[in-house]
C-alpha cells in the first residue's frame, strides 16, 4: 500500500492549469516542520490534485493555508538542461483537508466522498491521473 499523509502550511500560491484535455492540475508546495528541541526542521513536500480536487484547492487555499494532504507517493524523472537525470518525490493527493478555520469556525474537507462542498471539491482517483 502506497499512502502517504502530511499536515503544513503552503509556501506559496497554489498554482493551476489546465492540460491540453481541460483536465485541472494544481501544484502546491507544503511546509511541514519539526521540532527537536530548539531546532526547527522544515520539509518541502510537493503535492499534485487533480481535477475537482485542484479547483477546490486554487479557490479555497492561499499561501500559508494549513491543510492535511493524504495520497500516494510518486517519483519522477526527467532530463535537465544540463543532460542529468533528475528526480523529485512527489504526493498525489486523493483528499484535501482544509485545516484553517473558516466562516462557520469549522474546518472544510474536500475529496472524492464528500457531500457537504460543492461539486468542484470532488477528489480524483489514481485511474483518473493520465499518466
Amino acid at each position: 500500500m502506497n499512502l502517504a499523509m502530511i499536515i503544513g502550511n503552503l509556501g506559496r500560491e497554489p498554482e493551476l492549469r489546465y492540460t491540453q484535455n481541460g483536465t485541472a492540475v494544481c501544484n502546491l508546495q507544503v511546509a511541514s516542520n519539526e521540532q527537536f528541541g530548539d531546532k526547527k526542521i522544515t520539509t518541502w513536500i510537493p503535492v499534485i490534485a487533480w481535477k475537482g480536487l485542484a479547483e477546490a484547492v486554487a479557490k479555497y487555499c492561499k499561501k500559508g493555508s494549513l491543510i492535511f494532504a493524504m495520497g500516494s507517493e510518486r517519483e519522477r524523472q526527467w532530463t535537465g538542461n544540463d543532460g542529468t537525470t533528475r528526480y523529485v518525490r512527489e504526493l498525489h493527493a486523493q483528499r484535501i483537508k482544509f485545516l484553517d478555520k473558516t466562516k462557520g469556525n469549522q474546518a472544510a474537507d474536500a475529496g472524492p466522498t464528500d457531500a457537504n462542498l460543492p461539486d468542484e471539491a470532488e477528489g480524483v482517483l489514481d485511474d483518473d491521473i493520465p499518466f
